[in-house]
């Protein structure tokens, strides 16, 4: 299982050799469960897609007025780049 970040108005991926479609949620996230599926993303859309980074504990619990909810250590929004306030 993999997840990827599409880029900003992006709406999902559909595959084309079977037309599997991945709809983003509301963060521009998608949730990938075929691993050739996740293979062929990671590999042909490393210049627009990004996959996710987790494990880095929880964010920080204030979304951006994008939606993105950030890590704890982040002082900008890694989405679209506004500054965020400290709590």
């Amino acid at each position: 299982m993999s997840d990827f970040t599409l880029p900003r108005d992006c709406r999902g991926i559909t595959m084309e050799r079977d037309g599997t479609r991945y709809l983003a949620d509301s963060t521009g996230h998608i949730h990938v469960d075929n691993s050739a599926h996740a293979e062929q993303i990671a590999s042909n859309g490393k210049r627009y897609i990004h996959a996710r980074i987790t494990g880095f504990g929880e964010g920080s619990g204030d979304r951006c007025a994008c939606g993105f909810l950030p890590h704890r250590f982040s002082s900008s929004c890694p989405r679209c780049g506004r500054y965020l306030k400290e709590t």
